[in-house]
């Protein structure tokens, strides 16, 4: 009995992200906006460990690293999805929840890129007066 109990915490259960899963994750990044802070810092880690937590509250076997390497998987194929349907020129394409979400998040995305651009520029200028 106490040898099949050790044996039940060995194994370990995957989990299997559904597209309910990956709307959760979507909504979460558009509440907090991990990607308002610079590559590496504590704080893009604290809010993608936020986010994690708050799945998990959920009902979802998640840590930081699953959620953020998911999202980049999410984003990564969005974007080829994008390409993919600019090529096939003619088609009329419905977009649902989910690639507005997506959108929307490439949009903020996007606008914390140039916003940081900026800020090296006028930097660069103050160093060079």
């Amino acid at each position: 009995m106490a040898n099949t109990v050790n044996q039940d915490k060995a194994k370990r259960v995957n989990f299997t992200w559904k597209t309910i899963h990956e709307d959760l994750l979507l909504r979460e990044v558009l509440l907090l906006e991990p990607f308002q802070y610079r590559q590496g810092t504590k704080e893009k880690g604290a809010v993608w460990s936020k986010i994690a937590e708050n799945l998990t509250q959920l009902g979802m076997k998640a840590n930081q690293r699953s959620v953020r390497e998911k999202f980049d998987k999410l984003v990564t194929e969005f974007k080829r999805k994008q390409v993919a349907e600019e090529r096939a020129s003619g088609v009329d394409v419905e977009h649902t929840d989910r690639d507005r979400a997506m959108v929307d998040i490439l949009e903020r995305i996007h606008e914390y890129e140039v916003a940081l651009e900026s800020k090296k520029d006028k930097k660069k200028q103050q160093q060079k007066t």
